[in-house]
Parts: structure tokens; C-alpha cells; sequence
């Protein structure tokens, strides 16, 4: 009786530090992503010198040591990475990293392991996998999970359209019938459609994606159609012009 009553207290001191030491992580852990937000929104306004981007990136590391399985420090990952991959490359070079896209592409997967439903994610998913060209059956995918869990999310559909139409033509059917769904329905949440239009107007595959909406075709979309005819008018009138 008395070895029982022993053990049973050593099982509960020993769960009870654990649970001290599991909380412990977790609150060094907290308080190293609330600097990393600081130090990224401070390089977001203002910039970090090296120095300080070699900080930032050691208590990344150390954080994701403590919450390793934690999607929102995954997430917090693929944010540093992402805005590391947009400063001067002068600064990377000095700094050596030269693979923040796939590390951000990365930390995308491994976050959506634990988070399979947040649009954000696999926009974020989308993104890397377009800025490292890799025009697959899994960018495919992702676009597809992405328009379909955030249907209403606007900068989540109009990400996919627009990643999309600038790769138009790297995109299989499936990922192009995606593309024109997601401004169909970007352009349907929009109260200002002209500055879509403008968009659009823009891209340099706006020729290709009007060229795909034929009256026969089944990517013959309402708005879209709508938008093309009214381009090609423009551009007849602005042909004749010039032909006066």
C-alpha cells in the first residue's frame, strides 16, 4: 500500500513538472515571436540592418525549438522568409541567404500539415510554388483548395488570379479554368470593378486570357466576357485613331 501511495505521488510530481516545463517553453516561446513581429514590422517601416535580421533569424529558430509543431510559429516562419526574400539582394549576399523562397515554400507545407483548412496558407503555399516556377499537379491543387475554402477571402481569390494570369501560359487547363474563376469571383466581391479592370488591362496576358473567352468556350465567363469585349472595343477605336 505504501509503494503504491509512493509512486503514485511520484507519477504526479513528475506531471506536474512537466506541465511547468511544457508551460515554460511555451511562455519564452510567446514572448520571442512578439519580438520577431516587432523586428519584421520594424523592417517592414524603417528596415534592419544585418545585425539585426541575423537576431531576428536566431530567435525564429529558437522559437520554432520550442513550439516545433505550433502552426502559428510556422506561419510566423514563412512571413520572415517571404519579407526576407524581398529585401535588396546586397543585404542577402552580405548576409548569405540565398534559398528564402524554398524555406518560405517550406514552412508553408509544414504549416498546412497541421492547418489544412486556412485559405491564407495555401495562398501562401501558391506563391512560393509559382516564384519557384514550379508549375505542377500540387500548384494545381493548392489553387483549387485555396478558392475553395476562402470563397469570400477577396485578397485570397484575387492572389490566385492574378499569380495565375501573370503564368497563364505555364498553368495546365485545370489551374487556367481555376485562374478565370477566381477573378470571376474576385470581380463579383468588388464594388469598384474598374480598378480590377485596370488590372487586368494590364497584365501582360491579357490578350491570351480574352483569346480563351470564346462564345463556345465553357471559361466564357459573365463579368469577364464583359470586360474583354469591352477591351476589344477600346482597342479597335484606339486602332482606328490612329489610323486617321
Amino acid at each position: 500500500m505504501q509503494a503504491a501511495k509512493k509512486l503514485f505521488l511520484v507519477s504526479l510530481i513528475a506531471l506536474c513538472l512537466l506541465a511547468a516545463y511544457t508551460s515554460i517553453r511555451w511562455a519564452i516561446a510567446n514572448i520571442l515571436e512578439t519580438q520577431i513581429r516587432h523586428q519584421l514590422g520594424k523592417a517592414h517601416t524603417t528596415g534592419l540592418s544585418s545585425r539585426q535580421w541575423r537576431l531576428t533569424h536566431d530567435m525564429l529558430q529558437n522559437t520554432l525549438q520550442l513550439h516545433p509543431d505550433y502552426s502559428g510559429t510556422l506561419e510566423l516562419a514563412v512571413f520572415f522568409h517571404k519579407m526576407a526574400a524581398s529585401r535588396p539582394q546586397a543585404l542577402l549576399d552580405e548576409l548569405g541567404w540565398h534559398d528564402n523562397q524554398q524555406q518560405a515554400l517550406e514552412y508553408a507545407r509544414s504549416a498546412l500539415l497541421k492547418r489544412p483548412s486556412w485559405p491564407y496558407l495555401w495562398d501562401d503555399f501558391i506563391q512560393g510554388k509559382i516564384k519557384l516556377k514550379q508549375f505542377d499537379e500540387e500548384l494545381t491543387d493548392a489553387m483549387e483548395r485555396a478558392v475553395t475554402l476562402g470563397p469570400w477571402e477577396e485578397s485570397v481569390q484575387e492572389d490566385v488570379a492574378f499569380y495565375g494570369l501573370d503564368n497563364l501560359e505555364n498553368l495546365p487547363p485545370a489551374a487556367q479554368q481555376i485562374v478565370l474563376n477566381a477573378m470571376e469571383q474576385t470581380l463579383s466581391m468588388q464594388k469598384d470593378k474598374k480598378s480590377l479592370y485596370q488590372d487586368i488591362q494590364e497584365s501582360a496576358n491579357n490578350g491570351k486570357l480574352c483569346q480563351t473567352l470564346t462564345p463556345e468556350s465553357e471559361l466564357a465567363l459573365g463579368m469577364l466576357k464583359k470586360y474583354c469585349q469591352q477591351s476589344n472595343s477600346a482597342e479597335h477605336a484606339e486602332h482606328k485613331a490612329v489610323k486617321k
